[in-house]
């Protein structure tokens, strides 16, 4: 996992968010993939997982301030 070489000490259900939050983007690509992520996207399962992207955004910035200045 990225997170391995980024050197980022995560829990187990952190990783775990993250590695859901991937699967998003393959969902995104795939016309056959498509389908079945609207049917899970429920309000509740969006807004948690936005919610969870969020905080992970929030703490990368708050332990690599200035970072996303260099992109």
């Amino acid at each position: 996992m990225l997170t391995n070489k980024a050197s980022l000490s995560l829990t187990p259900a952190e990783k775990g968010n993250l590695q859901t939050i991937s699967t998003f983007n393959i969902a995104g690509r795939y016309d056959d993939v498509k389908l079945d992520f609207h049917k899970r996207c429920t309000p509740s399962y969006t807004k948690k997982y936005l919610t969870i992207t969020k905080n992970f955004y929030l703490w990368l910035e708050k332990k690599y301030p200035n970072q996303s200045d260099e992109l």
